[in-house]
């Protein structure tokens, strides 16, 4: 049994065996869906003996009542290291999803504005109020598989909040954003940033940073550059995505409502000069 993700299943698997995966919430009912009755004899495996999901595959049964489970040990790598065969359309050879390689050939891609999302929090000492903002548009840059620059542009009328059910008082909060108090959208409806460098860390595992980005953002027309870590890769279906989570000071950009490095005895009115973002953007 397979219990991998169905589409590393379908890539290269042991010849003869069925998948479960075992990162499903469903993966138990699979395999009883699959074995009729708790003493079949079930051998699982996963990748290598590097990874975890065959040993967890294999408490998981245990757990469930099965009787006779057994762990390949080595998983499929071993197994293709010792001279077994594999079958599946790519048998002969091992994707990464996760990396840019995947793609090696592909130079500029079209960032979708629909997909992307841009959130952003912001904070006083006892609140906090979170929204997102569109991408307007944007392209990524790659050269030999790897990320190698891009430029976005981010439509700042469209900023929303939603923590806020009260509408009176969203639509105020909205209004204030939009005011000359914070980014003053109706004089700056744009704000952009430009990818000047990425490094391309080294020993990354899935799902940890694997580049630091470096660029220049664009707010109220007062460009400052920025540092940040960030997630990138493919999926199986040939998109790319990008994801990170860092913090600006706002006041690098003239936004200075309620900052007290420039007001005084602000009470209740005071809001922290730094601001999340969290951005998800996909391309292909």
């Amino acid at each position: 049994m397979d219990v991998l993700p169905e589409d590393y299943f379908t890539q290269k698997h042991i010849q003869g065996a069925i998948n479960a995966c075992v990162y499903e919430v469903a993966f138990i009912e699979k395999v009883k869906s699959a074995a009729t009755v708790n003493t079949a004899t079930i051998i699982v495996y996963g990748e290598s003996s590097e990874f975890l999901a065959s040993a967890a595959a294999y408490t998981k049964l245990i757990d469930a009542g099965f009787k006779d489970v057994y762990e390949l040990t080595g998983g499929i790598s071993s197994w293709e290291k010792n001279g077994y065969t594999v079958e599946g359309p790519d048998s002969n050879k091992t994707m990464d999803y996760s990396s840019l390689k995947f793609h090696p050939n592909k130079s500029e891609l079209a960032v979708s504005s629909e997909k992307s999302k841009i959130f952003w929090t912001g904070r006083n000492l006892a609140n906090f109020h979170n929204g997102h903002l569109k991408l307007k548009s944007g392209n990524i840059t790659l050269m030999d598989g790897n990320l190698a620059g891009g430029q976005f542009s981010i439509d700042m009328q469209s900023i929303l909040c939603e923590d806020l059910t009260d509408k009176g008082m969203n639509r105020g909060l909205i209004s204030h954003l939009l005011s000359a108090d914070f980014f003053e959208a109706s004089k700056f409806p744009e704000a952009s940033f430009e990818i000047s460098g990425s490094e391309l860390l080294k020993n990354a595992s899935p799902g940890a940073p694997n580049y630091k980005i470096s660029g220049s953002l664009t707010i109220k027309g007062i460009t400052n550059d920025i540092e940040f870590d960030c997630i990138v890769g493919w999926n199986t279906k040939g998109l790319f995505f990008a994801q990170a989570a860092f913090e600006i000071d706002r006041t690098r950009w003239n936004v200075m409502y309620g900052s007290g490095k420039f007001f005084e005895r602000l009470g209740m009115h005071l809001v922290n000069d730094y601001i999340t973002i969290q951005l998800f953007i996909t391309a292909g």
